[in-house]
């Protein structure tokens, strides 16, 4: 079972340990990291749409006190984020600049933050990253995450903002090499993609009520083929879950040509399986409704009405699956034919 810690806190006893910072294990542990990361924030946000570097400053932060401190190159990155979040998502480069740091095989990760720093954005992310946490639960062939408290400072103000959450997402070629799989930025139709693994990917998008994604523009997807078999059908791995019905972030909508006006509306964008294929996949979801309960229920930073939350949509979706005609038509009828 996945637990958010604080620390190293285990299930039974909340006590704390000292803060993993090799980045070989920076993502085998949950623990909570506090972070403050110092760049010039000004330019970054004046210039939002620039794919421009900067040089920053993070540090790992013990009892508020500094534990590790190494230099890193930020940029923005994202789209609709990059528009509305104060700072805009930022890519961070541990290595670029660091020939020696403790963190520099860490390559370039994702930042995903909160949009603001009150209690309701803050609220968001933590959904978000337990979908995350949700997904590592179905297949080691996902993005591991570590969920961190950070706090921003501009270089030139010289003063640190509120503290907020945050996470730090898994470099693509580490998720793929640890699976014995490559990366590939070819574009393939869906038909093209692994059968079982879609299959699994289409469902899990239709259960967190997410329409954010499509295989053949790699939007909100990275695609993955065995190391081994270069000419093996590529796996859809997904990221990007602010839309999702089960994050009901506040500024999301589903697009305007899809028959729903609101992302809590499931709405099935996969493609025709077989009873037997829906069966077996139905199966894995199945195995793993209570290990997803836990996982949300476990997490000490959602608040209790955002795991009531969660876990109702959910719920909505379980008790779907055991209605043999809502499954043969959502998934078998309904779903799409080319």
């Amino acid at each position: 079972m996945i637990i958010c810690m604080v620390f190293g806190f285990t299930q039974v006893v909340w006590a704390q340990k000292p803060v993993h910072i090799q980045s070989r294990d920076f993502f085998e542990t949950d623990s909570l990291l506090q972070v403050r990361l110092t760049s010039d924030f000004t330019t970054l946000q004046r210039h939002r749409t620039s794919d421009s570097f900067y040089v920053g400053t993070i540090e790992l932060v013990q009892q508020k006190q500094a534990i590790l401190q190494e230099k890193v190159l930020v940029r923005n990155r994202g789209k609709m984020r990059r528009e509305i979040c104060f700072p805009p998502p930022i890519m961070i480069d541990f290595k670029a600049i660091n020939d020696t740091g403790t963190l520099r095989k860490l390559g370039k990760l994702k930042l995903v933050s909160s949009c603001a720093d009150d209690d309701y954005s803050n609220q968001l992310l933590i959904r978000e990253y337990l979908v995350y946490k949700i997904y590592e639960l179905f297949t080691p062939l996902s993005f591991r995450s570590r969920l961190i408290n950070i706090s921003y400072e501009d270089d030139k103000k010289q003063k640190f903002s509120k503290p907020r959450y945050a996470f730090l997402l898994e470099d693509v070629d580490d998720m793929a090499k640890r699976n014995g799989y490559r990366e590939t930025e070819s574009r393939f139709s869906t038909p093209l993609t692994d059968r079982k693994a879609a299959t699994l990917f289409f469902i899990f998008q239709y259960m967190i009520g997410n329409t954010d994604w499509a295989i053949p523009l790699n939007r909100n997807l990275k695609m993955v083929y065995r190391k081994e078999l270069p000419n093996s059908a590529p796996v859809p791995v997904p990221y990007d879950f602010d839309y999702s019905g089960l994050v009901n972030a506040s500024y999301a909508s589903p697009s305007e040509i899809l028959p729903i006006t609101n992302v809590r509306e499931r709405y099935y964008m996969g493609f025709e399986r077989s009873q037997e294929e829906i069966i077996d996949a139905l199966a894995i979801f199945r195995k793993n409704k209570m290990a997803i309960y836990e996982t949300i229920e476990a997490c000490p930073y959602l608040a209790s009405d955002g795991k009531k939350d969660m876990i109702n949509y959910l719920e909505s979706f379980f008790r779907m699956i055991e209605q043999w005609d809502d499954v043969v038509e959502a998934f078998i009828t309904n779903a799409r034919k080319s």
